[in-house]
């Protein structure tokens, strides 16, 4: 049975926070400055090289220090929902980070990133094998998606660029890219509260065409 739910969203304002799922990894984004919540660790995506098959992730935003405004990471740390406190500061979003947010948005709503052969992926798990998490197309050819707020999206410009799954498997600086598939997420796609794709049989509260509803 699936009902519409009337849960909050995870982004407030009243008490902002962010959830981490049972893999243990999201993508998240805030236009506003914040302190890392203790037991999370972000990292911005600062390289991709399509033929060695390897993405770098620089995970330098530790528990305690300030993420600046506009900054989209992904994050590591326990399964659970993190609050965090906001936090007045000058500092810029890092240059170079190939994972974007609403800052890269058109005014349709798509995704929309400068370059010459842009590809989009989203954080989410394998249509043919649901506990190998990944960063995949988000739609046919990598094409534009349909912006989520408050996760964040990697985008590639890169001639040729093939639909990619980015294993997250360790804690090194560089991570590699262990396979090419050909996922693509269609209409009806299903997403659990950390932004991550679930399969057909997860419960509770899910999200669908940008909607929440209750699986039981």
């Amino acid at each position: 049975k699936t009902t519409t739910s009337t849960a909050t969203f995870l982004y407030k304002k009243d008490v902002p926070s962010f959830t981490i799922g049972e893999d243990k990894f999201a993508t998240f984004y805030s236009d506003k400055a914040y302190i890392m919540p203790e037991g999370v660790t972000g990292g911005t995506v600062t390289a991709a090289d399509t033929e060695s098959g390897k993405l770098t992730i620089n995970y330098v935003y530790t528990a305690g220090t300030i993420v600046p405004a506009k900054t989209a990471l992904l994050l590591k740390g326990e399964p659970k929902t993190y609050s965090y406190a906001t936090k007045t500061s000058g500092d810029t979003a890092p240059a170079g980070n190939l994972l974007h947010g609403a800052d890269a948005v058109n005014p349709e709503g798509k995704t929309s990133v400068k370059g010459t052969n842009v590809k989009y992926y989203i954080l989410s798990h394998s249509t043919d094998d649901a506990k190998k998490l990944g960063f995949y197309w988000a739609a046919a050819d990598g094409a534009a998606i349909k912006y989520q707020e408050p996760y964040a999206f990697l985008a590639i410009d890169a001639a040729g660029s093939a639909p990619i799954m980015l294993s997250i498997d360790g804690d090194d600086d560089t991570t590699a890219i262990n396979g090419i598939t050909n996922d693509t997420i269609t209409d009806n796609t299903m997403y659990n509260l950390a932004g991550q794709r679930v399969n057909a049989n997860a419960k509770g509260i899910i999200i669908i065409n940008g909607k929440k509803v209750i699986k039981r």
